[in-house]
């Protein structure tokens, strides 16, 4: 990825050098919830936007790819409790 940009603000890559922060955040939001992993509640994954896919959402299913796109050292931090 490239701010192609000329005087660019960078965005590209504060962006790309902060995604493991957010992938460390999101993957600690889904696996520490006290909802069933078939399933998710408004501490983690529901909004009063997004209530229509409600019954779409799992906090298992969430957790999946966070982990696989994390690094490991940061995606052995975490198991789905």
């Amino acid at each position: 990825m490239s701010n192609s940009a000329p005087g660019g603000a960078g965005v590209t890559s504060k962006a790309v050098d902060g995604f493991p922060k957010v992938l460390e955040a999101a993957l600690k939001r889904v696996a520490t919830c006290e909802c069933d992993i078939d399933t998710s509640c408004y501490a983690r994954l529901r909004s009063y936007s997004n209530q229509a896919i409600h019954r779409n959402l799992q906090r298992g299913i969430a957790f999946e790819p966070l982990e696989c796109l994390a690094p490991s050292t940061i995606s052995r931090r975490f198991t789905l409790e």
